[in-house]
């Protein structure tokens, strides 16, 4: 079966990594696709895809609360990407930012930040899933309708064990989950502020794009408020 075919433009271009870069699904505001740079020589993307794929095969195409879900493979002129959930603020619909930059720049989210924390170690243990590269920058902060914050994890996921048995026994996924949680210091914000405040390995950059992204029904909500 053919993959759908998305052009996309560099005004799509949402973030920049190492290794990938991040786009606004220019048909679907509530999604984004991610795909190799071309100088990447490990196809990350195919990889996390085929993690993915096996993953919601086991689960019987369950989804998961705290994650940006992946949808499938598209071909762009770009080259093949993946489809995930982009995360907005409900309240808004802007692309939620990062963990890490809202503990950097709005420490007085730290109550809010800290009950999120819980909240989201419960979901990680109680619905387990991989998440190699467990760091706040691979994380968004999503303001929800009722004013709290929720947690999604939005890059990292999947693993390199020869044998797979994580990903078919969730008590083996969750002992990991919690490996991860603990060895990244994910307690409380001054616990991941000190782990990763000073961590030069965050390769992501935000672009403009998603200010221009917004979705449809919202942007004429913000004109009418306007006049």
């Amino acid at each position: 079966m053919a993959r759908e075919y998305i052009k996309l433009s560099k005004a799509d271009l949402l973030a920049s990594g190492d290794m990938r870069d991040c786009f606004v699904h220019p048909k679907d505001s509530a999604k984004c696709i991610k795909l190799d740079k071309p100088r990447t020589h490990k196809p990350a993307t195919l990889i996390e895809a085929a993690y993915f794929q096996r993953i919601y095969r086991i689960r019987k195409g369950k989804f998961f609360e705290y994650i940006s879900n992946y949808y499938g493979l598209v071909d762009t002129n770009f080259g093949v990407g993946s489809v995930y959930d982009l995360i907005r603020h409900e309240d808004t619909g802007k692309v939620s930012e990062t963990l890490l930059n809202i503990m950097i720049n709005q420490p007085d989210l730290e109550d809010e930040i800290d009950t999120a924390l819980i909240r989201l170690k419960h979901q990680m243990c109680h619905d387990p899933i991989i998440v190699r590269d467990l760091r706040p920058w691979n994380i968004c902060a999503q303001r929800l309708l009722n004013g709290s914050i929720s947690l999604k994890v939005i890059d990292g996921f999947g693993h390199r064990f020869f044998l797979p048995i994580c990903d078919y026994v969730p008590f083996v996924a969750r002992k990991i989950a919690m490996k991860y949680l603990k060895r990244n210091q994910f307690d409380n914000m001054k616990s991941l502020l000190h782990r990763f405040e000073a961590d030069k390995s965050n390769k992501w950059q935000a672009h403009d794009a998603f200010n221009s992204h917004l979705p449809t029904q919202l942007k004429h909500e913000r004109s009418v408020k306007a006049t």
